[in-house]
C-alpha cells in the first residue's frame, strides 16, 4: 500500500486544506468522530507552529504531511525545512491560566500517545505523532 502524502506551502490558508486530508484518512483509517475531532486538531496546530515559529510567518515555504495507519495506529509525520526545534525549551501554559496561546502542545499530546521530535534532519525539523488506536474507537468494531 502506498500511505498517502501531501505537500502544501506554508500559508494560513490551506489549513482548511490540511483539516480536510486529516479528516479524511482518518475516516479511511477508522478512527471514531471524536478522535478525528482531536487529531485534526492537534495537526492543524503543529502546522501553525511550524508557519509562525519555523517559518516567521513566511507563506512561501512548504509543510509535507505523511500519514500511516493500520488497524492499531494512525500516524502522522510531518516536515518542514525551516528554524530547528527545541522541544526541551517548548513552553506549555497551564490549562487553568487564561491566557491567549501557549495551549497547542496540550491539544496535541491529548490527540496522540507518542511525539517525537526527530533531531536528524540536518535542515528544518520531523514530527512524528503516533495514536494508538482503542478497541472501542475503531468505526467498524
Amino acid at each position: 500500500m502506498i500511505n498517502p502524502s501531501l505537500k502544501i506551502p506554508s500559508n494560513p490558508k490551506y489549513l482548511r486544506l490540511i483539516r480536510a486530508v486529516v479528516s479524511t484518512i482518518g475516516q479511511m483509517s477508522s478512527l471514531s468522530d471524536d478522535s478525528i475531532d482531536q487529531v485534526m486538531l492537534a495537526v492543524d496546530e503543529a502546522c501553525t507552529n511550524i508557519i509562525r515559529h519555523a517559518y516567521n510567518n513566511d507563506f512561501n515555504k512548504e509543510i509535507i504531511l505523511q500519514f500511516n495507519y493500520s488497524n492499531d495506529f494512525f500516524e502522522v509525520i510531518i516536515e518542514d525545512f525551516g528554524k530547528k526545534a527545541e522541544p526541551d525549551y517548548f513552553n506549555c501554559q497551564p490549562i487553568g491560566e487564561i491566557r491567549t496561546g501557549g495551549y497547542g502542545l496540550h491539544l496535541i499530546r491529548r490527540a496522540f500517545d507518542v511525539l517525537n521530535y526527530d533531531k536528524t534532519m540536518e535542515n528544518g525539523n520531523r514530527l512524528k505523532l503516533l495514536r494508538y488506536k482503542k478497541k472501542d474507537e475503531n468505526r467498524n468494531g
